[in-house]
């Protein structure tokens, strides 16, 4: 995420916007000192906390990570009305995300893509309603009763 907002800021396309990283984790005292010598602005810590107030506040959300059983962060954030923006590196992603509809799935470590992705997010609002819009709509798929239902009926056929 600190390499994608380097190179935006790097053609001046982050104004008015902000990349704030929520949790800890055992790189995060390296990540800070990253951020530092990258020279990067408007870069927000945040400790692990109730992510429901960011969700609320954000427009996007990035999930760089190459490895993943389902993101839960990914299903969690389009239920907000949050574009999720993550890699194409795992299964599950296509049950989540319908790249262009409801999001956007990057080829695995493609920085200059997921980079142009979000600049066109960040700049297009209508795209970006949009497309928290088809999330909103896509997750419906999820809700616990959906989810129950669908258990019911494969242990029924068990």
């Amino acid at each position: 995420a600190l390499k994608i907002w380097k190179l935006l800021e790097l053609k001046g396309k982050t104004e008015g916007w902000v990349l704030r990283i929520i949790g800890e984790g055992i790189h995060k005292t390296y990540l800070i000192e990253m951020a530092k010598s990258m020279q990067l602005q408007n870069v927000i810590w945040e400790e692990r906390k109730d992510p429901r107030p960011y969700y609320e506040r954000a427009s996007i959300f990035l999930l760089t990570s190459i490895v993943e059983g389902w993101a839960l962060t990914l299903t969690e954030s389009a239920q907000m009305g949050v574009v999720p923006i993550a890699f194409d590196s795992y299964p599950a992603i296509r049950s989540i995300i319908t790249d262009g509809h409801d999001g956007y799935l990057i080829p695995t470590k493609n920085l200059k893509m997921m980079a142009n992705k979000l600049y066109e997010l960040m700049h297009d609002k209508a795209k970006r309603e949009r497309m928290a819009l088809n999330g909103l709509q896509s997750c419906k798929r999820f809700t616990i009763n959906t989810v129950m239902d669908q258990w019911k009926d494969m242990l029924n056929q068990l």
